[in-house]
């Protein structure tokens, strides 16, 4: 009597090509095994002392496998079946393989059988995205390795692996630092670009609505621009490397209008050497930004409302008339203004 005992190791019944099985053998009874494995392979007869036998298989496909055991008196045949399945071909392409620092390298999977993926990105990073982007920030070498797996229900997974090479190459960060002054009309711009050694070209566009070119180009480390309009406006900085990197920097700024500011009364003689007057100041500007007011009496800054009281005195003994100077100056929130022509108040003596 013949009792067959042949198993597959461990989950080896199923997995991607090119999959080896091992089978074990521990049948009682018989004198030898011969083996279909399905796959159009030549028939293999082994002794029953064999513990073990091997195949591999190189295409993916479902195999009935036929085993035969005989002895001299009977035979039995016994079937067991492999799974096998295409396995996954990792492939991937860059955007470019020479990138500056912080600009995004992209990745496109073009994987076949896949259906999981993991990158590595050789500064330590990692992701699982199927296509995306990932940014260096220092310049170098960097070995992307792809994995693309084959996760089946069955609880195996098939992998294959990819790398390639990109070059992280510095770039000079765009700085723009822009001379004090306040954005008052005439507005001159004059900005400097920062920290540019080893830039091959420096470029600014400077934006300018107000004229009928609208845009002015200039290259070197600083520029200048005279703005004779309010409004809204920009200037763009690039920076260029011998390595083709750029970097850009955007400055955006308003440019205002002076305010322009009189007022009444412009003289005042009186005898009342306590006498409170009443000033009014009228500003004309095109801006629609809100005017503060400074009130100044004898150089000295005593009110900021409009219309503006002050209370003006004088003593009673003097020889000689007592004046007073009288200004206001007129801003906006960029601290544009205009002073007034002096108005005066004389106190005269009784």
């Amino acid at each position: 009597t013949i009792k067959p005992f042949v198993e597959a190791n461990g989950d080896q019944l199923a997995g991607c090509a090119p999959h080896a099985v091992t089978f074990t053998n521990s049948s009682v009874g018989a004198s030898e095994l011969s083996w279909n494995f399905g796959d159009n392979s030549p028939l293999v007869i082994i002794p029953n002392s064999q513990g073990s036998i091997t195949h591999q298989y190189a295409n993916a496909g479902n195999y009935k496998v036929i085993i035969r055991l005989r002895n001299d008196c009977s035979d039995t045949t016994i079937e067991r079946t492999v799974l096998v399945y295409d396995a996954p071909v990792a492939k991937f392409d860059l955007t470019s393989l020479q990138v500056c620092t912080a600009q995004p390298v992209t990745v496109t999977n073009q994987s076949v059988n896949g259906n999981a993926y993991q990158w590595f990105w050789g500064d330590g990073g990692s992701s699982s995205f199927t296509n995306g982007q990932h940014t260096y920030n220092a310049a170098g070498t960097y070995n992307i390795m792809m994995v693309a797996q084959r996760v089946h229900s069955a609880g195996f997974v098939c992998s294959d692996t990819l790398v390639k090479q990109v070059l992280i190459k510095d770039k000079i960060p765009a700085a723009i630092k822009v001379e004090p002054g306040k954005l008052c009309l005439p507005y001159t711009l004059k900005v400097n670009a920062e920290n540019i050694a080893g830039a091959t070209l420096v470029e600014w566009t400077i934006y300018d609505s107000s004229t009928t070119q609208g845009k002015f180009r200039v290259d070197g480390t600083s520029a200048t621009h005279v703005y004779n309009v309010a409004g809204s406006y920009s200037v763009r900085l690039v920076v260029h490397t011998a390595t083709g990197c750029t970097d850009t920097a955007t400055y955006k700024f308003n440019v205002y209008n002076t305010p322009r500011a009189v007022f009444e009364p412009k003289m005042i003689s009186t005898c009342e050497h306590d006498t409170t007057v009443i000033f009014t100041a009228i500003t004309s500007h095109t801006g629609n930004e809100p005017i503060s007011y400074k009130w100044f009496i004898n150089d000295q800054i005593e009110g900021t409302s409009n219309p503006f009281t002050y209370r003006l005195q004088a003593p009673l003994g003097n020889a000689l008339p007592e004046e007073f100077s009288v200004r206001v100056v007129a801003q906006n929130v960029a601290e544009c203004g205009d002073t007034s022509a002096a108005a005066k108040v004389v106190i005269q003596p009784l």
